[in-house]
């Protein structure tokens, strides 16, 4: 049987397009009215909005820490279902299934700074989960993409004033 069309081979692809487009930068557009930056990262003079609650409709950006952003990146989830399998690992503090979930492509993860637009919310707190928001990626390698993700990350920033 001929490599190239084997499953495994595409199985390979797949992942090896899957890393590359998770570990190469976002090629984000410069925009104060979210406060992405042009590479996915936040500008020195922009900071969180404490006072920002997501809702649907909104354009704003993700930005994680800790668990959810350990390199920079913020977690995007297939489904729901993938959203509380998340969660559970989150809590569990189980990287191996973390690991997983991202070999299972349920589990992709994009630049702190990603634009999103915010499409739907869902209280998950009845389970002991976090409320998920359904966004869609505006910018950057996983533009158009659908995805779920902690409603925590997502921020709108604004601009630090600075005493000269």
């Amino acid at each position: 049987m001929d490599c190239v069309g084997s499953a495994s081979h595409k199985t390979r692809i797949v992942i090896l397009m899957s890393t590359a487009m998770v570990a190469a930068p976002g090629c984000l557009q410069s925009s104060l009215e979210f406060g992405g930056g042009s590479t996915g990262a936040v500008a020195a003079n922009m900071a969180p909005d404490p006072s920002y609650t997501p809702s649907v409709g909104d354009r704003a950006v993700l930005l994680g820490s800790g668990v959810d952003a350990p390199s920079d990146q913020v977690p995007l989830l297939k489904d729901m279902t993938a959203f509380d399998k998340y969660e559970r690992a989150v809590k569990a503090q189980t990287t191996s299934e973390l690991a997983d979930m991202e070999q299972e492509s349920l589990l992709v993860r994009t630049p702190n700074g990603t634009r999103v637009s915010v499409l739907s919310l869902r209280d998950r707190t009845h389970i002991g989960d976090r409320y998920a928001a359904e966004v869609r990626v505006l910018d950057g390698p996983l533009k158009d993409k659908t995805a779920w993700t902690p409603a925590t990350i997502i921020t709108r920033l604004k601009q630090i004033e600075t005493e000269h």
